[in-house]
């Protein structure tokens, strides 16, 4: 047996089938599920900062229509760009428009100051809505008293204020008066440092080119990497890789619209993905534990399994070539010990039992043909005496010559019939034979017609194959009623790809067969002691023993009423 095929081959290599798809499973689903965990925290982190940026957009956008507001119905702006700056009205309505802001700064959000400078007389008023820083108010004034208006300038602009970084909105009132306000950068952020992000982690501003402008954790070939993958993009999530080997780490960016800012967060992979890499480095110790089972396995296989049967397959070869003296050693598990005792046992028999099954398989079937062939309805015979006792008591001789004639040929062909084939011609005479003499019993109640391809005439075929079913329709197809009955028998080659056959067809209009007894011959159930339907049986069992399968008979009821059976078999040679 060659090696490939043998037992022991198959069944490593089916242990390595199961074991190696598992493995890479293994690997797949842990790498899937890092690409998956990568993904969700993108996303997730993401949909925080789409919150959060929406959020601070709405602050800022409520900060510029209390601006927009204040310009257009507040009567002390008024005031002061018409009233001179010593008169006493222009110093109560600086003091209600100071004490106007300060009231509405406590619901604005994250606006920390605000402030209105007069381009005539230089006066200028800062509101902090938590201290006065006297350092910031020059600051704010120098912003303010430089400040010209650009419609191409954004409408927040980032300016350093004592060293923090503001956001600054102006508008501007008439020529002469702004008015204005602004806000820390890191205010913004306060929400975001309550993420843990880790030690490599942070959350920062960066301007429109990604820029940072408050402090990050990335690295400068870090920053540069993430502003180039930002190119013509405002948001997105990022892998960006590490220094030295680090892990890479996930950059995640969203705009701030009203600010021409983006916020960004970034954390290291190592901080959501540690769980996994654990889980990956035990991985790499599978294919070698695999490695150690699979050769414990063949070990352990190969003395109680293995080598057993291969004794057994050495005695079996033995026994195929004629030696039956052959003792295999009974050894292993159970199992194998109980199928070697009994397979030694069975070699000791075999041989004198195959020779006496064959012998008795040939004689079975030489007498269960010669035994079918010789089995003939008796009845016939009595009927066909009476009618010529009939004819002689009516001194009509020309009809008994004639059926002495047909009877002696009926029984000439019956007795000569042996286990050879004989043409399908020779078949048909004799049912013609037959049918004349039935005719001659039944005279206008019968009428018939043989139908054969010329073709098919010398086609072999087991004697008596076809005149049952011209029997059984005489015997019932009278029962339908007190119309004639007609038989009509018909033969034709039909090809089977490339083999011949031979359809034969017996066809009544009598009331054709009960849907039991239909059943029950389609089932195979009707037995030899069944004398309604013994020709019926005769010639299935013939078939079966003959033609070992090939042979066909199909038995079914015309769509007019009467029997219809149709023989379909091969040439005896084949």
């Amino acid at each position: 047996m060659p090696y490939h095929k043998s037992l022991q081959t198959k069944s490593i290599l089916s242990f390595l089938i199961v074991i190696a798809p598992l493995i890479f499973l293994t690997f797949y689903i842990n790498f899937s599920g890092m690409k998956a965990t990568r993904l969700q925290t993108a996303q997730s982190t993401q949909n925080l900062l789409t919150l959060y940026t929406e959020q601070i957009s709405r602050y800022l956008t409520e900060a510029e229509d209390y601006l927009i507001n204040i310009v257009a119905t507040n009567s002390d702006l008024l005031t002061l760009s018409i009233i001179p700056f010593e008169h006493v009205d222009y110093k109560l309505a600086k003091a209600s428009l100071q004490e106007t802001i300060r009231n509405d700064m406590a619901f604005m959000g994250i606006v920390r100051y605000m402030f209105m400078y007069n381009r005539t007389n230089g006066d200028f008023l800062l509101i902090d809505k938590d201290t006065r820083d006297s350092t910031l108010e020059e600051e704010y004034k120098s912003l303010a008293k430089h400040w010209r208006l650009n419609i191409h300038e954004r409408n927040w602009q980032l300016h350093r204020m004592n060293g923090e970084l503001m956001l600054v909105k102006i508008n501007q009132f008439d020529p002469d008066i702004l008015i204005g306000m602004s806000l820390p950068v890191r205010n913004m952020m306060v929400p975001l440092h309550l993420l843990d992000l880790g030690v490599s982690g942070s959350a920062y501003i960066m301007d429109d080119t990604g820029v940072p402008v408050t402090p990050s954790t990335l690295t400068s070939p870090q920053e540069g990497e993430l502003r180039e993958l930002l190119v013509g993009l405002q948001r997105g999530s990022f892998e960006l890789a590490g220094d030295h080997g680090d892990e890479g780490m996930l950059a995640v960016v969203e705009p701030i619209e009203k600010a021409g800012l983006r916020l960004g967060i970034v954390m290291a992979e190592a901080n959501f993905l540690k769980p996994l890499h654990e889980l990956q480095q035990a991985l790499y110790i599978i294919p070698f534990a695999a490695i150690i089972v699979l050769l414990l396995y063949i070990l352990m296989m190969r003395r109680l399994l293995f080598k057993p049967i291969l004794s057994l397959v050495r005695g079996i070869r033995d026994m195929l070539k004629g030696n039956f003296n052959v003792k295999v050693e009974e050894k292993g598990s159970g199992e194998l010990i109980f199928l070697t005792y009994n397979f030694n046992k069975m070699v000791s028999q075999i041989e004198n039992l195959k020779i006496d099954l064959y012998e008795e398989q040939l004689r079975t079937n030489q007498a269960e043909l010669k035994q079918l062939q010789m089995q003939i309805n008796p009845h016939f015979y009595m009927n066909t005496l009476n009618i010529i006792n009939s004819y002689a008591a009516l001194r009509e001789y020309e009809p008994i010559e004639e059926l002495a004639m047909l009877l002696a040929d009926y029984c000439r062909f019956t007795m000569r019939a042996n286990l050879d084939p004989i043409s399908l011609c020779s078949e048909l005479n004799h049912i013609r034979n037959y049918l004349h003499i039935q005719k001659m019993r039944f005279e206008a109640k019968l009428t018939f017609s043989i139908d054969a391809d010329e073709e098919t005439l010398n086609f072999p075929i087991l004697p008596l194959t076809v005149q049952p079913f011209v029997e059984n329709a005489i015997i019932h197809g009278f029962k339908g009623g007190s119309h004639a009955l007609d038989i009509r028998v018909t033969s034709a080659i039909q090809m089977d790809g490339e083999k011949k056959l031979i359809e034969l067809t017996v066809r009544d209009n009598g009331p054709g067969f009960k849907k039991d007894v239909l059943h029950s011959i389609r089932e195979g159930r009707l037995e030899a002691d069944s004398s309604t339907h013994l020709g019926i049986w005769n010639v299935s069992q013939r078939t079966k023993v003959k033609y070992g399968g090939k042979g066909t008979i199909t038995y079914g009821n015309g769509e007019h009423g009467g029997a219809v059976v149709i023989l379909r078999l091969p040439f005896l040679a084949e």
